[in-house]
């Protein structure tokens, strides 16, 4: 869990903090109204409980939801060199731009392995091209610069 959560960001870290001392508070004021109620009430009490089961789950599945949309830099890094190796390309120049973006450069890459390159990380890696830049070198050679996101 500790790893979970030293994945997130820290308005995230904020978020899941906030959502666990929620929990834990509704937690135990269901279980200081089950036991204040004893005997006489136990209907009351049972929905009391209920909500407040109904109230902790939807809390934890909007942390499951923070945390599954959450991608560590290293991931996305790893992706993006396993498609390069799988196409028998080098970046000249890897640089991480903001949380989840990665920019890369290519420098001397035939036209079409750059394309081809492109579509794999579009349609089998799970990773959103945002911006292509392509230069003309010598030859059939380019120098393209490229940032992505995972999707």
């Amino acid at each position: 869990m500790k790893l979970i959560f030293n994945r997130l960001e820290p308005q995230q870290q904020r978020r899941a903090a906030i959502g666990i001392v929620t929990s834990a508070a509704i937690g135990v004021a269901a279980l200081l109204l089950a036991l204040h109620a004893g005997n006489r009430d136990k209907a009351h009490s049972l929905a009391l409980a209920q909500t407040t089961l109904a109230q902790v789950q939807a809390l934890s599945a909007e942390l499951a939801t923070l945390t599954a949309g959450t991608t560590s830099d290293s991931d996305l890094t790893a992706l993006v060199m396993g498609t390069l190796q799988q196409h028998d390309l080098q970046p000249s120049r890897l640089q991480q731009n903001g949380a989840d973006e990665l920019q890369l450069r290519l420098d001397g890459i035939a036209f079409e392995d750059a394309v081809a390159w492109l579509a794999t990380l579009e349609s089998t890696a799970g990773i959103a091209v945002i911006r292509v830049s392509m230069s003309a070198a010598a030859g059939n050679a380019a120098s393209v610069i490229v940032s992505v996101r995972q999707t």
